[in-house]
């Protein structure tokens, strides 16, 4: 069986997890004494205000992700990997593209540089549920927001996720509850991610990246601006890359609907909380030939290991 190994984005991160798997797989232990030495701090024993704080939760969210990543067993079956959004700089990892120390050291850069760009660039994120894309981007092309609000998360069928300005997006915001959606929901963010606001956080990121020594994915990674495959020339000039993924789109859709096409049968959701594991359900609903899993604690990762 073909499978996808999608790594969880920021906001499922809880108290304590990874705990678990540290205090009953002795390898995902030794991963987070290594990230501590990294990082200069345990991500295990993060505090709640710590981890609603980028600055720790970016970080806190790709160790988990990786730790249980590095716990699996070798693959025997095809592989594909995928990201939503931080999620993806797991992937890179996991694919060999920067080895555990650089991957760390670039997401707490990444973190610093959003966090310093959001008070810079006041912005709002909104979750717009009941729309269809087409609808949202064709009142977001409108004069009032166009170059303003963007469509930046196409999380699943009737659920995408809209970003710009402060007053903006609170504008495009009430025009999209008027047009018809069903729920418009304000995100507990501080900036709006992946959008052109956050374009001097991403020249800089690019520049920090251009330091590490980056190698090609080992594996087909699914790319969030694309919804496929990184190709060569991307996996060639990766720091231009970055600065991309961080302004642009993420096309979750899409990309879990091309990993389908591609023969992918199982989906597996690794790091806190089930969040991609839902949207997997909902964009592939009625596949009644796919399974789609999460693991997250212990308990699931010893599940899994059965299964296998």
């Amino acid at each position: 069986m073909k499978n996808a190994y999608l790594f969880s984005g920021q906001g499922a991160q809880i108290v304590d997890m990874g705990k678990d798997l540290a205090e009953q797989y002795p390898s995902v232990q030794a991963f987070y004494d290594q990230a501590a030495d990294i990082l200069g701090y345990q991500p295990l024993d993060l505090t709640e205000t710590q981890l609603a704080d980028t600055l720790y939760a970016q970080p806190a969210t790709v160790c988990l992700s990786l730790a249980i990543w590095q716990a699996l067993p070798p693959a025997t079956d095809e592989y594909v990997l995928g990201g939503f959004s931080l999620g993806e700089y797991a992937a890179f990892a996991a694919a060999g593209v920067f080895d555990t120390e650089s991957l760390l050291h670039l997401v707490a850069e990444r973190a610093r540089l959003m966090s310093i760009a959001s008070q810079t660039a006041s912005g709002k994120m909104y979750a717009v549920l009941g729309l269809e894309d087409q609808v949202i981007e064709t009142v977001l092309a409108q004069t009032d927001y166009a170059g303003r609000v963007w469509p930046v998360n196409y999380n699943c069928p009737g659920q995408l996720v809209i970003a710009g300005s402060s007053e903006a997006a609170d504008a495009a915001a009430a025009e999209l509850k008027a047009s018809g959606a069903k729920r418009v929901l304000a995100l507990q963010v501080s900036g709006a991610f992946h959008t052109p606001l956050m374009q001097p956080a991403a020249e800089a990121l690019s520049r920090f990246a251009a330091e590490l020594n980056i190698q090609p994915p080992s594996c087909p990674l699914y790319s969030n601006g694309t919804a496929l495959p990184l190709s060569a020339s991307a996996a060639a000039s990766f720091p231009g890359y970055l600065a991309q993924h961080m302004t642009g789109p993420v096309l979750w859709t899409q990309t879990i609907t091309n990993m389908y096409n591609a023969g992918v049968r199982r989906f597996v959701e690794l790091g806190p909380g089930k969040t991609l594991r839902g949207l997997v359900q909902k964009i592939l609903k009625g596949h009644d030939d796919v399974e789609i899993l999460n693991i997250g604690t212990a308990a699931d990762l010893t599940d899994f290991l059965m299964r296998t």
